[in-house]
């Protein structure tokens, strides 16, 4: 179980990180914690650094999956994009 002095260390160290980092970290624990528990099986975020891929399955084929989402929106809105 965690002490009070732990949970600060632990929140010094969180809002320590690189932004990237931290939002990464953030979200590991809100699937974990909430989201997998609401029913959430994967999830995948573009963050500015790079993509974070959490959830159950190959990695390879959430990024694949993401990628084909990715590609709709930007079509979409390319489509819709005043000219």
């Amino acid at each position: 179980m965690s002490t009070e002095s732990d949970l600060q260390a632990m929140s010094k160290h969180l809002v320590s990180l690189p932004p990237e980092e931290f939002a990464a970290a953030m979200l590991q624990w809100m699937f974990l914690q909430f989201l997998s528990k609401k029913g959430l099986r994967e999830m995948t975020v573009a963050l500015p650094g790079g993509i974070f891929t959490i959830g159950e399955g190959d990695p390879l084929e959430r990024l694949r999956a993401a990628r084909f989402v990715l590609d709709q929106e930007i079509s979409m809105l390319e489509r819709n994009r005043p000219a």
